[in-house]
């Protein structure tokens, strides 16, 4: 059973008929938003969003990994990754309302 994802396409729909905006200025919007979330990201500031959660980038320590197709131990250098911590509410409304198929 294919799991149901909200996509890009669905999100600036509904944005459109809820601001009772075009599709294209609703792109832009969102458009938008994802870029200056990255953009804050890249520049090492956090974005927080209230009731939603923050984006955040984590540093991951250096470690030794393993190649297995060639059987060997490969040194994984420290590297930055992004990542999405959810707020308590969020959370929560999740924990009581969450309807899996």
């Amino acid at each position: 059973m294919e799991k149901k994802r909200k996509k890009r396409i669905e999100m600036i729909s509904a944005l459109s008929e809820k601001l009772k905006i075009s599709k294209i200025d609703a792109k832009e919007a969102i458009n938008f938003i994802f870029h200056h979330i990255s953009e804050s990201l890249v520049e090492g500031e956090k974005v927080f969003i209230r009731n939603f959660g923050s984006f955040v980038v984590k540093k991951k320590k250096e470690k030794i990994g393993r190649d297995i197709s060639r059987g060997i131990a490969i040194k994984i250098p420290e590297r930055h990754v992004p990542a999405f911590v959810p707020s308590s509410k969020l959370a929560a409304d999740i924990k009581e309302n969450f309807k899996p198929e």
